[in-house]
């Protein structure tokens, strides 16, 4: 459960800042 939590944050800030990098642009 943890494991999946971690995966799961980890993936949303990683999709986060690729946001924020593409709006930047």
């Amino acid at each position: 459960m943890v494991n999946f939590w971690f995966v799961l944050i980890s993936l949303i800030w990683k999709v986060s800042k690729d946001y924020k990098c593409k709006k930047y642009q």
